[in-house]
């Protein structure tokens, strides 16, 4: 199972001098030419998408819905966090901010600010033009009260940070805040065991934090299995790889969307393969002299190819365990004459088991079908086995002795069409096959047969292997995805 994202940071997008604008308009056409290759599940933005406050006009939205257009998403696959300079900031936020500040103790005194109606109102108010922002454009009210939240699929959570919560002047890197308890608050929200990927998105570096709050952030980062940090806010490319504890954490980020005497415009893509337990972060510049995007390989040493790959170690040790409860069921003897009799309770005798000269008969169109699927070696080892039961499945279907004429279809339909439903959401016939098994599964269980959970969805994976050789589904080309 991959997923593929992109990240653009810092856009300042009323900062519009020629070069800048130039670099926008490429980097259009730029992603546009990626996305030819590459499904793109998500775009991050982790803020300063206006400049110095400005007001978040039309042409900020117009701008942001062509970034979609060009990786072929739409504002529903976004998620953003707000800047330093996307709130405004008046002289009442600075006293409060100073007096925060001022306490040998702020970090704890944000904390006690953030429970006082009076001073998170002030707080909040700098932030009234992106949070309106933040409604006309994703749909959806953003979750000022909790100040940190989280949101994703089901795939990954995406925990949206702000911390900008104390942020009113230059020069402020190593003291900001941002808030312990509503971090506490919003991460306890998320399945420590699950084995989405989990990933943290904020505005400034952790090295802009105030000590105890990023420690805090760092320490709960670990305890919640945050697998990777993503930020701007300093105008170049970056990552940190932040060991703390038993647990090693990737921090990444991104260039900046503006071109001055400073910034150079970069920005990132990412590819996280679950399979794998891997992240592989892309960095990529504009050359300034001949305006063209490229492919940066001056970020670090361990980016010198212009990609940081980076292990999940807490997710393959997940599919460790998985692993090993899959062979373990694989290696138990399937009762045929059970497997049989499933068939026809689903639909509403028995001989040994057969052999797999049938699929040796479509070996190479098989073949075919899992290399433009994009299927695993271990997948198809895995089909072959399936296909020592087809003869039992056709001993069925060959006749109406077992089930009348008019239902001989049903099965068949149930799989094709969960097919079709579901074939252009995934990138790899492993990622189809283990969610066609889910979905059948889910909808057989109802039917209340008298078969063990891990019988019926053995069952069902036998089935659908059996449909893809004899039915018209797998015939896709996902092989033309490339991973960037």
């Amino acid at each position: 199972m991959e997923i593929n994202f992109v990240q653009i940071s810092d856009l300042h997008l009323h900062f519009n001098n020629y070069e800048s604008e130039k670099m926008r308009k490429e980097l259009l056409k730029y992603l546009s030419e990626m996305s030819k290759t590459t499904q793109f599940d998500f775009l991050v933005i982790t803020g300063d998408i206006t400049h110095k406050g400005s007001r978040f006009k039309q042409s900020i939205k117009d701008y942001l819905d062509e970034v979609l257009a060009s990786i072929n998403l739409t504002r529903k696959n976004v998620y953003i966090v707000p800047g330093n300079h996307d709130l405004n900031r008046d002289e009442t936020r600075g006293l409060v901010i100073e007096g925060i500040k001022s306490n040998g103790a702020s970090s704890d005194e944000l904390d006690k600010s953030l429970g006082s109606t009076s001073t998170n109102k002030v707080l909040l108010k700098s932030f009234s033009n992106f949070f309106k922002f933040y409604k006309d454009f994703i749909g959806e009210d953003y979750p000022k009260k909790e100040i940190h939240f989280i949101k994703g699929s089901d795939k990954y959570n995406i925990v949206h940070i702000n911390t900008c919560l104390v942020a009113y002047k230059s020069n402020e890197e190593g003291s900001l805040l941002v808030g312990k308890q509503k971090l506490l608050k919003c991460l306890d929200e998320l399945d420590n065991t699950s084995n989405k990927i989990n990933i943290a998105i904020g505005h400034h570096t952790l090295g802009c934090m105030f000590p105890v709050d990023k420690n805090a952030i760092q320490s709960n980062f670990e305890d919640y299995c945050i697998d990777m940090y993503l930020s701007g806010h300093v105008h170049q490319p970056g990552y940190h790889i932040e060991a703390n504890g038993n647990t090693s954490i990737l921090n990444v980020v991104s260039g900046a969307g503006l071109l001055d005497s400073y910034a150079n415009g970069g920005f990132v893509t990412a590819n996280v393969t679950l399979d794998t337990g891997t992240i592989n972060v892309r960095y990529h510049s504009w050359n300034r002299d001949s305006h063209y995007w490229t492919i940066n390989n001056n970020v670090g040493r361990k980016a010198s190819t212009g990609i940081l790959s980076f292990p999940l170690d807490r997710i393959k040790k997940q599919d460790v365990t998985t692993s090993q409860n899959i062979v373990e069921e694989y290696d138990n003897e399937l009762n045929e004459d059970e497997f049989k009799q499933f068939i026809i309770d689903f639909h509403q005798h028995p001989q040994k088991k057969g052999n797999t000269s049938k699929y040796e008969t479509k070996k190479e169109e098989i073949e075919q079908k899992f290399e433009n699927m994009r299927c695993s070696e271990s997948f198809e080892n895995l089909f072959l086995r399936y296909a020592t039961y087809f003869s039992a499945i056709e001993e069925i279907m060959n006749t109406t002795s077992y089930i009348e004429s008019e239902k001989k279809e049903i099965l068949s339909e149930i799989i094709i069409e969960t097919y079709f439903g579901i074939h252009n959401s995934y990138s790899t016939g492993d990622e189809i096959f283990i969610n066609l098994v889910d979905i059948i599964f889910n909808n057989t269980i109802k039917m209340r047969l008298p078969y063990t959970e891990n019988e019926t969805r053995r069952y069902i994976r036998i089935l659908i292997a059996w449909c893809i050789y004899d039915c018209g589904i797998f015939n896709e080309k996902k092989n033309t995805i490339k991973v960037v």
